[in-house]
């Protein structure tokens, strides 16, 4: 059988022809599905919070699940927010009498009057303390901010009544909490339906290192805070996020960072955000604006043990 040879030139054209339009129809519709699958995920609703010298401005009740916490500091001093879960039947009272008032006031304040040694003061404190405080869970909760800033910190929050706290002191040694930045919040059993952000990076904290990134590209970054592992005392693991300049002593830093001997307003450093005790085993989000300059994660508690890492913002 005889083929007309301009007949199979037509088909090698042709072929081509169609393969592409299918190869675009089907990119066409993998875009169309990344649209709809991008289009579908429901963020987090975002609540207004505030910290004054000294007390919270927040709402009494808010729903469950992934939720964005927009934090500002109106104070003239630093603050942050730390979210705790009590258990079940446990009340802010409870919290107060038992735990803020009766074993840290019972323990540390014949430490901080020059009464008896910290040795001393920490095992009346371990005496002190309810069993039920083992039970509360450390849920998260925007992190040391300078005074006029402001952050977003994302937390999944299970129902329950939990404690919002901040325990900075005075330049005269008082903590916050004692002086009214303490304060009760429920959250109910309405579920945000929001769905957990996307992350840009990680920082990730375990006994006794903070990993993250060396080096960061200038701009706004959403940042997932991991925590895999729980420490050895009675804080659970968090991090706060500092500016260096060339007036930064980071051997002035972590002493200042013990809430036992430091954390006196004001800090030594500009804070810009950070994320308050979690969970071995859950995550936060924090959105941070980074200007080009020298940067360091820090914890707490923990910083004397090492958990202190610098980076650099390009």
């Amino acid at each position: 059988m005889r083929v007309c040879r301009s007949a199979v030139f037509a088909g090698i054209l042709v072929l081509p022809m169609f393969a592409g339009c299918a190869a675009d129809e089907g990119a066409k519709s993998n875009e169309a599905e990344a649209d709809g699958a991008a289009a579908a995920r429901v963020s987090p609703p975002v609540v207004e919070v505030a910290a004054r010298d000294f007390a919270f401005e927040a709402p009494a009740e808010i729903a469950s699940g992934w939720t964005t916490l927009r934090f500002r500091n109106l104070g003239a001093q630093e603050h942050f927010m730390s979210f705790s879960r009590l258990p079940d039947g446990k009340t802010l009272d409870d919290y107060i009498t038992e735990v803020a008032a009766g074993a840290f006031g019972g323990a540390m304040e014949p430490y901080y009057n020059g009464e008896v040694e910290l040795a001393s003061a920490l095992e009346t404190l371990g005496n002190l303390i309810p069993a039920w405080f083992g039970d509360m869970v450390f849920s998260g909760g925007p992190g040391l901010l300078s005074p006029g800033r402001s952050e977003d910190v994302t937390v999944n929050l299970a129902p329950g009544q939990y404690v919002l706290e901040c325990y900075v002191k005075t330049p005269d040694g008082m903590f916050h909490s004692a002086l009214g930045m303490m304060a009760g919040l429920t959250v109910t059993s309405a579920e945000t339906g929001a769905d957990e952000p996307e992350a840009d990076f990680d920082v990730t904290l375990a006994n006794y290192v903070i990993e993250a990134p060396d080096r960061v590209a200038a701009g706004r970054h959403r940042v997932r805070v991991r925590v895999i592992q729980d420490p050895e005392g009675i804080l659970k693991h968090d991090v706060h996020l500092l500016r260096v300049t060339e007036e930064t002593d980071l051997g002035t830093v972590v002493p200042w960072m013990s809430w036992i001997d430091g954390f006196k307003a004001p800090a030594p450093v500009t804070f810009v955000g950070g994320m308050e005790q979690l969970e071995a085993g859950h995550s936060g989000y924090l959105d941070v604006d980074l200007e080009p300059g020298a940067y360091a994660w820090i914890s707490e508690a923990y910083a004397d043990r090492g958990m202190v890492k610098e980076f650099v913002v390009e």
